[in-house]
C-alpha cells in the first residue's frame, strides 16, 4: 500500500509536471504569436502610413496647382507647372494628363500628340470624378509600355464650375517596392495587398498578382473568410493555411496574419502581413529544451520537488521578463530600422572627433541608410567608419561648427544649404540622440530650388505678358475699385494708370446699370459676365465698344473679394459687322443670280440654304423639299470610283473642313431619276461663329460629252499615227528586202531549170525557192497592212469572190470544222482587188481554225447594209453610207478586252512561238482601210468571235456572172526588151530569165545609159522594163523621156514597193502595168506578154 501511495503520488507529480510543462509552453507560444502579430502590425501600419502619406502628398500637390489660373486655362505657364510637378517626383510618376469636363484629353506631360483629343470619359475613375467632383484613384492596370500603373485624378474648377481633371500616372511597381517589397519577417513572412474588389494588387506568390483572391485561394477557406472581412475595410488578426512560397515542401503551413485597410481618395486597399507559425516555434526551441531539462530533474529527484519547483517557477518568470524585454527591444529596433531604411530622406548617424583639448576637429560616419546612397552617390560601405573631411575631400569637415553645437548641446537645428562637393541643394535637419553624437536627416531640394528660380522667371515673364498682352486685363477689389490694370486696358480706356487706379469701374462705363450689376456680382447675386458688350467713355470724349469676360476672385473661406476681367476692343469689329450686313445683301444677290447651283449645309451635312439654280438643277419645287433630304439622297448609291456615295461625301466634307476647300467630280440624280455628272467646289468657313460648308455645283454633262469625243478622236489619231509609222517602216524595209528576194528567187529558178531533178542540189534549190516565196508573202502582208500594196481594183460581186474561195477554205480549216456559207440576195457590187478578198478570207479562216479546239463551226455570210448617223454615233470611226457586209464568225475560244485592244497591231499574236507571224489581222486591217471600208470585231471569251467587214458598194445593178477564163500556158516571145535596173544582181538575173523566155535583152544600170541605148537601137526596142525608184530619175520620168522619142514603145514598171509616181495610195494609175518584186519566172512571163499584147492606147 505504501508503494502504491508513493506510486500514486509520483504519478500525480509526473502528471502535474507535464501539465505545468504544457501550460508554460503554450503560454510562451501564445506570447510568441502575440509578439509576431505585434511586429506584423507594426510593419503593416508603417506601410499604411507610408502609402497614405504618399497619396495624400500627391493629392495635396495636384490640388495646389489646379488652383492656378494657368493650369485651369492651360496656358504655357500652366503646362510648365505640370512639367515641374512631374520632374520633381520621378521616377515614381510617369505622366500627367489634363482632361476637359467632357472627358477628352487636352494636354499630356510628356507631350504625346497621338493622345490629344482622346476620349477617356468611359473609364470608371473618370466617371467617378465627374459624379463626385472629388479626387479619385483608378484600378491598377498594365500600360502599353508593359508596366503596371495607377492613375490619381483631382477635379479642376473655374470658380464653382467643373472644368475637368488633372491626373498623374504612378508606377505601381515603384509604390509596391517602396512600401511593401521590404517587408520580410524571418524566412517565411511577407506582405500582400488586395483592392476593394478583391483583386490581388501585390503578392510575392507567383501568378497571384492581378487575379481575384477568391480565385487564387479557392482551395483555402480560411483565407476566403479573412478576405471577406478585409473587403469590409476592417482591421484584425487571422490564422490560415497556405502553401509555402519558399522551399520545396508542398505541404500547407499554418500562418498568422494581420490585416488592416488603407483609405485612398475614393477607394481603399487592404494590406496583409503574414508569417508561418514555424517562425514562432523556432524561437521557442531553447525554452522548450530548458523546460524538458527541468521536468527531467523533477522526475529524477522528487525529494527535491519543492526546491526545483520553485526554481523552475523562477526560471519561467525570468524567461517571461527576458522575453518581454526582448520583444520590446525588437519592436523598438524594428520600428527604428523600418523607419531608417524606408525613409525617402537620407539619414546619417555621426560621432564627433575631439582633440586632446576636447575641441571638435572632425566627425566619423557610424551608419547611413539607402537614401544616403541615392542622394549622394556614395556607397554606404565606403562611407561608414570614415571621417567626413576624408570622405568629402573638403579639408575641413562640412558644417562642423553647426553639427558640434547640436551634438554637445543636444539642441536640434534645420537649415538649407548648397553642398558644393555634391553640387546639390540640401534641406538638412540635425539632432543629437546622445551627447557626442548627432544624426542628420537631409533631402535633395535641387530640383525644387531650380523650379523656384524658374517659377520666379516665369512670374516675371507672366508679368511681362500681362502688361504687353494684346487684350486688356483689369482687377477690381470688393468695392468695385480698379486695383490692377495692364497697358492695353489703359489704351482702351484712354486714361493713365495714375488716373484709373483706385477709381470705380462704372466711372468709365456709359451704361448706368453697370454700377448695380457689378455690386450684385460682388455680393454673389449676379453671375460673372461672358461676352458682355459695353461702351467706355474715353478721356478725350470718344466712345469705344468693348467685350468683357469676368471671373470672380474668392478668398480661402469662399468670400468674393474681387473681379478679374478680360477686355477686348471690338469697335472695329462692330464697324465690320455693319459692313458685313451690307455685303450680305450683295452676297445674296450673287448667290441667287449664280449660274451654278449653290447649297449651304452645316459641318454635319444638315441643309441650311440653296439658290434658285439648285432647285432647277435637281428639278425641285421648293427649298423645303430640298431641306427635307440629305445631300447623299440626290446621289446614286455608288460613285464611279466604287465608293458608296455616303462614305465618299463624308470624306470630301472632312477634307473641306481640314483644308478649307475640296474640289471633285460627282454623280447626282435629279428628282426625276436622271443621273448627271457635276463638278463640285466644297468650301468651309465660319458663319455666325459656326462652321458651314458651301457646295458650288456645276452640271458638266455637256463638257463630259465634249471631253469623251475629244478623247475618242485623240485615240483614233494616235492609232492612225501608230499604224502610219509602222506602215512607213514596212514600206522602207520592203524595197530592199524585195530586191534581195528577187535576186534569190530569180537565181534559184534559173538554177532549177538548168539541173536535172535527180541532181543532189536540185532539192536544195527547191527549198530556197520555197523560203524565198514565203518571205515574199510576208513582205506583201506588211505592204497590205501599210496600205502600200500595189493593187488593181475591179468591180465584182462579193458572193462570186467568196464562192471561188470555198474549196480552198475547206482545205485550210480541216474536216472537224463545219463551213457554213450564207450568201446575201441581190448583193450590190464592190470595187476591190480579188486577191485581197482571198487574203481576207484565208487569214480569217486560219485564225478561226486555231481558235476552235476540236469540232466547231465557221460561218461566212454577206448582205447589203446601210449605216446611218445614229449607228455611227455609237460606233467610233464609222461613216454613214451604203455598204456590202462580209461577216465571218466562229464558235472558238473568243478574245478578252486586252487582246481586242491590240488585235490589229503588226506582229501581235496570241499563238505559240513559231505558230504565227502576227501579220494576218493587220493585213486585213490594211486591206479594208485601203479600199475605204470599215471593220468591227465582236468577241467574248468562251463564245467565239465575229469579224464584220463593210466595203463601200457601187450604185449599179448586181453583176451577172461571166464565163470563166481558161488557164493559159507560160508565154514567151522574141521581141527586144530594154531592162533598166540600178541593182546589178537583179539586172543579171532578170536578163537571164528574159533570155530563157526567148526575148532579146538590152540592159542598163542607169537611166542615162538607157536613154542612150534607146537612141542607138531606135525602132528595134519593143518593151521598156524599168525599176521605179532609181538614181538620176525615177522609172516614170524615164518612160516619158523615151516615149517622146518612140511613142509606140510599151512600158512595164517593177518595184519592191509602191511609189506615187505610178500609183495613188497603192492603186495603179490608169493604163499602168506593174510587176511586184520579187517575181518568179511565170510572173515575169505573163506580165511581159500582157504588156506586149496590149494596144498602144491602153499602155502608158
Amino acid at each position: 500500500m505504501k508503494y502504491r501511495y508513493r506510486f500514486l503520488l509520483h504519478s500525480i507529480w509526473i502528471v502535474a509536471c507535464l501539465a505545468l510543462f504544457h501550460f508554460l509552453y503554450q503560454e510562451t507560444k501564445q506570447l510568441g504569436i502575440a509578439e509576431l502579430n505585434g511586429r506584423q502590425m507594426i510593419h503593416g501600419k508603417q506601410a499604411v502610413k507610408g502609402i497614405r502619406a504618399y497619396f495624400d502628398h500627391w493629392i495635396a500637390s495636384i490640388s495646389h496647382i489646379v488652383e492656378s489660373d494657368s493650369v485651369i486655362r492651360l496656358d504655357e505657364k500652366g503646362k510648365y507647372l505640370m512639367e515641374i510637378l512631374l520632374k520633381s517626383h520621378e521616377p515614381g510618376a510617369k505622366a500627367i494628363t489634363r482632361s476637359d469636363k467632357n472627358g477628352r484629353i487636352v494636354h499630356t506631360i510628356p507631350f504625346d500628340s497621338n493622345l490629344i483629343g482622346g476620349d477617356i470619359s468611359g473609364q470608371e475613375h473618370i466617371k467617378e470624378l465627374a459624379r463626385t467632383r472629388k479626387p479619385v484613384l483608378s484600378s491598377v492596370f498594365t500600360t502599353l509600355q508593359g508596366y503596371r500603373a495607377i492613375a490619381l485624378t483631382v477635379p479642376v474648377f473655374e470658380g464653382t464650375e467643373f472644368q475637368g481633371g488633372l491626373g498623374v500616372l504612378l508606377d505601381f511597381e515603384y509604390i509596391s517596392k517602396q512600401f511593401l517589397g521590404d517587408i520580410v519577417i524571418g524566412k517565411s513572412g511577407y506582405a500582400w495587398v488586395i483592392d476593394k474588389d478583391g483583386t490581388e494588387l501585390y503578392c510575392p506568390v507567383p501568378g497571384h498578382t492581378g487575379n481575384s483572391v477568391f480565385d487564387n485561394c479557392k482551395d483555402f477557406p480560411s483565407i476566403l473568410s479573412m478576405a471577406r472581412e478585409m473587403l469590409k475595410a476592417r482591421e484584425g488578426e487571422a490564422v490560415y493555411f497556405f502553401n509555402r512560397i519558399r522551399g520545396d515542401d508542398p505541404k500547407p503551413v499554418k500562418k498568422h496574419a494581420v490585416y488592416l485597410p488603407v483609405r485612398i481618395a475614393n477607394t481603399f486597399w487592404s494590406i496583409v502581413v503574414s508569417t508561418s507559425e514555424d517562425e514562432v516555434l523556432a524561437s521557442l526551441v531553447h525554452f522548450r529544451n530548458q523546460l524538458i531539462g527541468v521536468v527531467a530533474v523533477l522526475l529524477l529527484g522528487s525529494l527535491l520537488f519543492s526546491y526545483y519547483a520553485m526554481r523552475s517557477w523562477g526560471i519561467v518568470k525570468e524567461e517571461k521578463k527576458r522575453r518581454s524585454a526582448e520583444i520590446a527591444l525588437r519592436e523598438s529596433r524594428a520600428r527604428f530600422q523600418t523607419l531608417f531604411i524606408s525613409m525617402n530622406e537620407g539619414m546619417v548617424l555621426h560621432q564627433l572627433v575631439l582633440d586632446e583639448k576636447d575641441i571638435p576637429i572632425d566627425y566619423v560616419i557610424l551608419e547611413a541608410n539607402e537614401a544616403f546612397e541615392r542622394i549622394t552617390g556614395i556607397r554606404r560601405e565606403t562611407a561608414i567608419g570614415r571621417k567626413a573631411s576624408e570622405l568629402y575631400g573638403t579639408g575641413d569637415a562640412p558644417y562642423l561648427d553647426i553639427y558640434a553645437k547640436v551634438a554637445l548641446t543636444m539642441e536640434p537645428i534645420t537649415f538649407e544649404t548648397t553642398f558644393d562637393p555634391l553640387g546639390k541643394s540640401l534641406l538638412i535637419s540635425c539632432f543629437s540622440p546622445e551627447k557626442g553624437q548627432f544624426a542628420t536627416v537631409f533631402e535633395d531640394i535641387t530640383e525644387r530650388k531650380i523650379a523656384e528660380i524658374e517659377l520666379r522667371r516665369s512670374e516675371e515673364r507672366y508679368r511681362e505678358l500681362y502688361d504687353e498682352a494684346p487684350v486688356g486685363y483689369m482687377e477690381l477689389d470688393g468695392e468695385g475699385r480698379i486695383t490692377r490694370v495692364n497697358q492695353r486696358e489703359l489704351e482702351i480706356l484712354g486714361w493713365s494708370a495714375e488716373e484709373a487706379l483706385g477709381r470705380h469701374i462704372w466711372d468709365f462705363v456709359e451704361e448706368e446699370e453697370s454700377r448695380d450689376i457689378i455690386r450684385a456680382k460682388l455680393a454673389g447675386l449676379y453671375p460673372p459676365s461672358k461676352g458682355l458688350e459695353r461702351f467706355y467713355r474715353r478721356k478725350d470724349g470718344s466712345r469705344v465698344c468693348v467685350l468683357i469676360d469676368d471671373r470672380l476672385v474668392k478668398a480661402d473661406d469662399g468670400r468674393i473679394v474681387g473681379i478679374r476681367s478680360t477686355i477686348q476692343d471690338i469697335t472695329e469689329r462692330k464697324r465690320s459687322e455693319e459692313k458685313l450686313a451690307s455685303s450680305e445683301e450683295k452676297f445674296k444677290a450673287a448667290f441667287e443670280g449664280s449660274h451654278d447651283a449653290i447649297t449651304i449645309t452645316t459641318a454635319e451635312g444638315r441643309f441650311l440654304e440653296c439658290n434658285r439654280k439648285a432647285l432647277e438643277m435637281f428639278r425641285l419645287d421648293s427649298k423645303q423639299s430640298f431641306g427635307a433630304s440629305r445631300p447623299a439622297d440626290f446621289s446614286p448609291e455608288y460613285q464611279p470610283d466604287g465608293r458608296r456615295s455616303e462614305d465618299a461625301a463624308d470624306d470630301y466634307r472632312k477634307k473641306a473642313i481640314k483644308e478649307r476647300v475640296s474640289h471633285f467630280e460627282w454623280l447626282h440624280h435629279r428628282s426625276t431619276g436622271e443621273i448627271f455628272p457635276t463638278e463640285i467646289t466644297l468650301t468651309s468657313y465660319l458663319l455666325r461663329g459656326k462652321m458651314v460648308l458651301q457646295a458650288t455645283i456645276r452640271d458638266i454633262g455637256d463638257r463630259k460629252k465634249t471631253e469623251e469625243e475629244r478623247e475618242r478622236l485623240q485615240a483614233q489619231l494616235i492609232q492612225a499615227q501608230k499604224m502610219e509609222s509602222v506602215g512607213r517602216l514596212a514600206g522602207g524595209v520592203a524595197h530592199d528586202f524585195n530586191n534581195m528576194l528577187g535576186i534569190i528567187i530569180g537565181n534559184a529558178e534559173m538554177a532549177v531549170l538548168q539541173l536535172d531533178r535527180s541532181h543532189p542540189v536540185h532539192q536544195c534549190l527547191e527549198e530556197i525557192l520555197k523560203a524565198g516565196n514565203r518571205s515574199a508573202d510576208t513582205v506583201r502582208q506588211l505592204l497590205a497592212f501599210a496600205r502600200k500594196q500595189i493593187i488593181s481594183p475591179k468591180i465584182l460581186d462579193l458572193n462570186d469572190a467568196v464562192s471561188e474561195m470555198l474549196k480552198m477554205l475547206r482545205r485550210l480549216i480541216g474536216e472537224d470544222i463545219d463551213l457554213a456559207w450564207l450568201p446575201g440576195y441581190a448583193l450590190r457590187p464592190v470595187k476591190i482587188d480579188p486577191s485581197q478578198v482571198d487574203q481576207i478570207l484565208a487569214n480569217l479562216a486560219v485564225n478561226a481554225r486555231d481558235a476552235i479546239a476540236g469540232v466547231g463551226k465557221l460561218t461566212i455570210e454577206t448582205s447589203n447594209v446601210t449605216i446611218d448617223e445614229p449607228y455611227c454615233a455609237r460606233h467610233k470611226g464609222f461613216l454613214p453610207g451604203d455598204y456590202v457586209l462580209l461577216a465571218v464568225s466562229d464558235n472558238g475560244t473568243g478574245m478578252d478586252k486586252e487582246v481586242l485592244e491590240h488585235l490589229f497591231e503588226p506582229f501581235f499574236t496570241t499563238k505559240g512561238v513559231g505558230k504565227g507571224t502576227g501579220l494576218g489581222l493587220s493585213t486585213i486591217y490594211g486591206i479594208v482601210k485601203q479600199n475605204g471600208g470599215l471593220i468591227n470585231v465582236y468577241s467574248e471569251v468562251g463564245h467565239g468571235t465575229t469579224f464584220k467587214i463593210y466595203l463601200p458598194s457601187l450604185k449599179t445593178e448586181p453583176l451577172e456572172e461571166g464565163p470563166a477564163e481558161e488557164p493559159q500556158q507560160l508565154p514567151g516571145g522574141t521581141e527586144t526588151v530594154l531592162m533598166v535596173e540600178d541593182e546589178d544582181a537583179i539586172l543579171r538575173v532578170g536578163k537571164a530569165m528574159l533570155e530563157e523566155l526567148g526575148y532579146r535583152v538590152l540592159t542598163s544600170s542607169t537611166p542615162g545609159t538607157a536613154i542612150r541605148m534607146a537612141k542607138e537601137n531606135g525602132e528595134n526596142i519593143h518593151l521598156l522594163l524599168t525599176d521605179v525608184v532609181m538614181p538620176e530619175m525615177n522609172g516614170r520620168d524615164l518612160a516619158d523621156r523615151i516615149k517622146t522619142l518612140f511613142p509606140g514603145l510599151k512600158c512595164l514598171f517593177m518595184s519592191g514597193y509602191t511609189a506615187d509616181v505610178i500609183a495613188h495610195h497603192g492603186v495603179l494609175d490608169e493604163g499602168v502595168i506593174f510587176l511586184q518584186k520579187p517575181f518568179s519566172l511565170g510572173d515575169l512571163a505573163r506580165r511581159i506578154r500582157e504588156t506586149l499584147d496590149r494596144k498602144d492606147e491602153e499602155n502608158l
